[in-house]
């Protein structure tokens, strides 16, 4: 598939009729950024996204293409990742979890956040949070 999408690109022929998945846009970021995602795709990216869990279970790089392809999309595609990730934020750390890892989750979360807050503004105004 990602053949199809370089070919695609390099004739300026880049759409949604392959189905890109989030593992694609981890992956393969620089190559489907180049796609003209419709709202349905969005939304499947998305909900896709918040199946893969917290923001901190991300390697940096792939927080990196997550925050680049969110920050591309409409607040309303956006906004259910951010709610998601509001939710999230007290993370029930039970078991064998040590200080870093709670550490990483406040710090990750916290990055990722930051880059988001008009909408996060927005979110408030609209009592979501």
């Amino acid at each position: 598939m990602l053949r199809l999408l370089k070919d695609n690109i390099k004739n300026n022929k880049v759409s949604v009729s392959s189905v890109i998945t989030i593992d694609d846009v981890l992956s393969q970021y620089n190559v489907v950024s180049k796609t003209n995602f419709d709202s349905n795709q969005k939304s499947k990216l998305v909900k896709s996204l918040k199946d893969c869990g917290v923001v901190s279970d991300f390697a940096d790089d792939q927080l990196e293409k997550v925050i680049k392809m969110l920050k591309s999309f409409e607040y309303e595609d956006v906004k259910p990742y951010l709610i998601h990730t509001l939710d999230n934020l007290d993370k029930n750390f039970t078991g064998d979890y040590s200080v870093s890892l709670m550490m990483n989750h406040i710090s990750k979360s916290k990055k990722f956040l930051n880059e988001f807050k008009d909408d996060l503004t927005k979110i408030k105004k609209e009592n979501f949070w």
